[in-house]
């Protein structure tokens, strides 16, 4: 039987390899999609592998704060980490992924906003152009430098310890029912993607409506943009504080 198979798959993957839950769900996606696959060239798989789902978990991952990033715009940095911070900041004021924002092109404005096809989901992005943005696509004529996620990764950690964002963090990872809680400083968490979460996240905050949160971003899901909206416990307070002040 394919669920028979699939199963032993799961308790493989989370014995030797360690796969949380959320890991494990993307990999037994990409698991059925190959034998999907395999269904439409017409062999014999018996469908029984549909039925075998892990539940994906929520995230802890995090978004940076207004004051953090007025924090990253004004840090003086070297040449070498001034051009990762920029990077990071093109993606918090476009919203984009790591992948896309890396091939803005000035062809691509028209009426003031970046009109970009997403490379990942083939959607269109329609990004207002404003000032903060544009001084930064001049500042690289457009051209910004292509690296791999992983070296800029490291590079973006490194300014944020040096800005000091070093809060302690959770994060709960599962593997089935085992539970796993890890601790981290605030910096060691930050990644390409993070920029974009926080996009997301401070435009919610600031009243955008969510359609136009998804036109921006490209995200055509209201349940994925969701996920990327992240609780601001400073926002929090300073919410609580207005209203019991």
């Amino acid at each position: 039987m394919t669920d028979t198979v699939l199963w032993a798959f799961v308790a493989y993957m989370r014995d030797v390899y360690k796969n949380t839950d959320n890991s494990l769900s993307r990999n037994l996606v990409f698991f059925k999609t190959f034998l999907n696959w395999n269904i439409k060239k017409g062999r014999a798989v018996p469908d029984d592998f549909k039925q075998v789902t892990i539940k994906k978990r929520d995230t802890d991952d995090i978004a940076l704060t207004q004051e953090e990033i007025n924090i990253l715009e004004t840090i003086n940095l070297d040449h070498r980490l001034d051009i990762y911070r920029d990077m990071f900041l093109i993606g918090v004021y476009s919203g984009q992924r790591f992948s896309d924002y890396s091939v803005f092109e000035k062809a691509d404005v028209s009426k003031g906003m970046i009109i970009k096809r997403a490379k990942k989901t083939e959607t269109n992005s329609y990004i207002p152009l404003h000032p903060k943005l544009e001084r930064l696509l001049e500042k690289y004529n457009w051209e910004v430098k292509k690296i791999s996620s992983q070296k800029f990764n490291k590079a973006i950690q490194q300014i944020c310890k040096k800005a000091g964002f070093d809060d302690e963090v959770k994060k709960t990872k599962y593997q089935g029912s085992k539970k796993m809680i890890e601790r981290f400083q605030r910096w060691e968490i930050v990644t390409s993607h993070t920029a974009r979460r926080t996009f997301i996240t401070l435009s919610s905050e600031k009243g955008m409506p969510d359609h136009i949160i998804m036109s921006i971003t490209g995200i055509r899901d209201p349940k994925t943009l969701n996920k990327y909206k992240k609780l601001n416990l400073y926002s929090v307070m300073d919410q609580a504080t207005k209203v019991f002040k």
